[in-house]
């Protein structure tokens, strides 16, 4: 054995050997790193948008370019992930520290990982900054649509009726009116709503402008035709023994009625009915105008009626003279009974009223228009001022009619 190894050939062998098993150990350590620069790859990106950072309260960012090119270098499982995760970074353009005007400005990136390299194509972009200024500015309501007929429209009332634009100088001066727009749509009623505004050039173009506030408040008056119309009160029943109208006044004597044009043709007078047997004193009484449904509204819709009364008061009054009303030319007439012509009538009211008559406010009279000649029994017909009643109700006279001598 030991001659064996003592053979110079035999050791050459067992280094060769050993020599050999150096080699490849070192050979497989070397392989990982061939690999990984084999899978580095570069990877292209466009149409990447470009983020601004700048005080979007004092400037407008006039001019910018939108979108760059990426180039990515890197192992291919990092640059899937980051096209996978586009959100996960960004290219942006720090404009915080420049004023208006033009600049050249180097973009800047974040998000990557940091084994991949990044190139930004290109590199700079050109920005115009420009500052911003604020302008009051009136508001202009259009309208839009039609009204159904007979229907008409008030001026529209705004509020605010100022606002204030803000926009670069160069913008402003583009600016024709700031405008809100109102839809008709067939109203019948005042239109209250919230109006969005927006600025228009001459062409009617729309600008890129901020607006404050950017909404307001309009009030359109919509209001069907409409008349005066007279108010009557219809005194229903009668007032509680011992007790007599001194006076019944309403605040108006006029109602406006909203409805069509047709409905207004037909309506003479409005009558607003009062129950005499539930006044037991004098009262202001609050009334709504019965509406029709044929109308829209009316104005007012209530009224008040002052109500007064007082203490019955009985005067007699006598040779009252009896007027003669329709007698022909051809005739004449003859008092038979009362052959006075005169008669006697008690008059009952509240005591002002009585204590302020006179035998002249006091119309007594008889029409014959329709009567023949001969003997007739007629009633007679009394006029007396608001208020007063007279007894007895029934006045039965006796008269002749005849022709006249000559006739």
């Amino acid at each position: 054995m030991d001659k064996f190894l003592n053979n110079k050939w035999v050791m050459k062998g067992v280094a060769f050997l050993i020599a050999l098993l150096l080699w490849t150990v070192v050979a497989l350590d070397e392989t990982p790193e061939t690999n990984v620069s084999q899978t580095e790859e570069q990877m292209t990106i466009e149409n990447v948008p470009v983020e601004p950072i700048y005080d979007e309260e004092l400037y407008s960012l006039i001019e910018m370019q939108d979108t760059v090119q990426l180039l990515l270098s890197g192992r291919r499982s990092l640059l899937n992930a980051s096209m996978l995760r586009s959100d996960s970074y960004r290219i942006y353009a720090d404009l915080t520290e420049l004023e208006a005007g033009e600049h050249m400005v180097e973009l800047q990136h974040e998000g990557f990982p940091a084994e991949v390299d990044v190139r930004i194509l290109p590199k700079e972009i050109r920005v115009v900054l420009e500052e911003k200024e604020a302008r009051p500015v009136q508001v202009d309501i259009e309208l839009e649509g039609e009204l159904p007929e007979g229907y008409t429209l008030g001026k529209p009332v705004v509020s605010p009726e100022e606002v204030h634009v803000i926009a670069p100088v160069s913008i402003l001066e583009q600016m024709d009116a700031v405008r809100g727009v109102v839809q008709l749509d067939e109203s019948k009623e005042t239109i209250v709503e919230e109006v969005d505004l927006e600025a228009i050039d001459a062409e009617g173009r729309t600008l890129d402008v901020e607006i404050s506030p950017a909404t307001v408040e309009v009030e359109v008056p919509v209001t069907s035709p409409s008349a005066n119309v007279p108010l009557a009160l219809n005194l229903q029943g009668e007032l509680p023994d011992g007790l007599s109208l001194e006076e019944v006044e309403s605040n108006v004597d006029e109602i406006e009625v909203f409805a069509s044009e047709e409905e207004l043709a037909n309506l003479d007078q409005i009558e607003q009915s009062i129950d005499l047997s539930e006044i037991t004193s004098s009262r202001t009484l609050e009334m709504d105008i019965a509406q029709q449904s044929a109308w829209e509204k009316t104005d007012p819709a209530s009224i008040e009626v002052d109500v007064k009364v007082g203490p019955t008061r009985e005067r007699l009054f006598s040779g009252l003279p009896i007027e003669i009303r329709g007698l022909a030319d051809e005739h004449e007439l003859e008092f038979i009974d009362p052959s006075s012509g005169e008669i006697s009538l008690s008059i009952y009211g509240t005591e002002e009223r009585v204590d302020a008559l006179s035998d002249k406010d006091i119309v007594v009279f008889v029409d014959v228009s329709d009567v023949g000649t001969g003997e007739h029994t007629i009633s007679a017909t009394v006029e007396l001022p608001q208020y007063l009643t007279y007894s007895p109700e029934d006045i039965p006279l006796k008269i002749k009619i005849d022709e006249r001598n000559g006739q």
